[in-house]
């Protein structure tokens, strides 16, 4: 008899795989709270990047200004040879009639009248102290009547209330010699034909030995063609003093020229610069950002006016002028005044006060163009 056995195997029970709910909530956790440090990092960086950005605008704004200015600055009451208005000693000091240097001569107003700001150049640099407003009004444009002086009609509604405003009159660093005496029509010729326009405004200056310090004389060119310079004479060819006698330009303009030199004398072209805090329009067509703005003359010719931008961000400008009040000078400052200070007395007697001005204190207040969630940096 045969028998049989049954072989059986055993195997082990297989486990479920996977992660419980608690796991599950863990690695959540964690996985959220790497996500929030990488995102906080992300946004600490952008924002240090804002501020960056914002400083690296703010300083390139604020030296780019500060630059301009103190460049044309520096240039207020270069009349070329016939150098600095209140230096010079006048022709006829003896004569009531002839108030001014008469070695400096505009030849754009008529006698006797009062000329525009953008055409007293007997002022080589003006100032205007913008009166108080209230605190943390909003940026807004002014009248004249916001500044001490007046502003003049030309800046009226442009300039920020609360900013002082700055304008330079002076005589550009570029010149061409002039190869010709004056003839009786007031015509003479340049050595670069190209350097004076026709309706531009220019300065020419002596500076030959007679008269011992040099004339200056300002002009708007009638005509240019191929050098030749003619001046416009007549009722706007006088001096810009109070009863006195009209001159031409074939009166006394003391060209040094022996036999076999050449005329001693240049022309350069003559600017004005009224420096001043504006609004900007922005890209939305309705946000106002303020930005420093100068007005100058076109470059078409002419005394028609242009405003442009020169730096987006200034808010706020300040100024303070610094005069010589020795007698006689000394180059050295006695004492710094608002321009509210040189505002009292006859137009005379404010061209002298500003003529003693022999240094100005520029403080701007600057802001980048763009906010950020950052530190505010002024």
């Amino acid at each position: 008899m045969s028998t049989s056995m049954a072989m059986s195997r055993s195997f082990p029970a297989k486990r479920e795989s996977g992660v419980s709910l608690i796991e599950l909530m863990v690695a959540l956790v964690i996985a959220g709270l790497i996500t929030l440090g990488i995102i906080q990092i992300f946004v600490g960086s952008k924002v240090a990047y804002q501020v960056q950005e914002g400083l690296s605008r703010i300083q390139e704004n604020g030296r780019f200004s500060l630059q301009y200015l103190e460049h044309n600055a520096r240039l207020a009451g270069y009349m070329g040879c016939g150098n600095d208005l209140a230096r010079v000693p006048p022709n006829n000091p003896a004569t009531a009639n002839y108030p001014y240097d008469t070695r400096f001569r505009n030849h754009l107003v008529a006698n006797g009248s009062t000329p525009p700001s953008y055409l007293r150049f007997q002022r080589p640099i003006e100032g205007f102290n913008a009166n108080a407003v209230p605190v943390d009004q909003p940026l807004a444009v002014g009248g004249t009547g916001d500044w001490t002086p007046k502003l003049p009609d030309s800046l009226d509604g442009k300039a920020v209330k609360g900013s002082d405003v700055l304008i330079l009159r002076i005589f550009g660093e570029e010149s061409t010699p002039v190869t010709s005496q004056f003839t009786n029509a007031g015509s003479f010729t340049v050595a670069d034909v190209n350097f004076v326009k026709a309706n531009g405004i220019y300065g020419i200056e002596n500076c030959g030995a007679t008269p011992t310090y040099g004339f200056s004389e300002i002009f708007e060119a009638a005509t240019s063609a191929a050098g030749a310079i003619t001046a416009p004479l007549g009722g706007d060819n006088v001096l810009v003093v109070p009863s006195a006698t009209s001159l031409t330009w074939n009166n006394g303009i003391g060209f040094s020229s022996p036999v076999g030199s050449p005329v001693n004398a240049s022309v350069h072209e003559v600017r004005y610069l009224a420096f001043y805090v504006g609004l900007r329009t922005q890209e939305d067509g309705t946000t106002k950002v303020p930005a420093l703005f100068v007005q100058h003359f076109t470059s078409a010719g002419g005394v028609d006016l242009t405003d442009d931008e020169l730096a987006d961000g200034i808010e706020n400008m300040q100024l303070l002028f610094g005069r010589d009040t020795s007698v006689p000078r000394d180059d050295t400052v006695d004492d710094f005044k608002t321009a509210d200070a040189f505002a009292t007395g006859t137009a005379e007697a404010q061209d002298a006060a500003w003529q003693q001005v022999i240094s100005v204190r520029v403080g701007l207040l600057a802001r980048s163009p763009d906010s950020n969630s950052g530190t505010s940096h002024n």
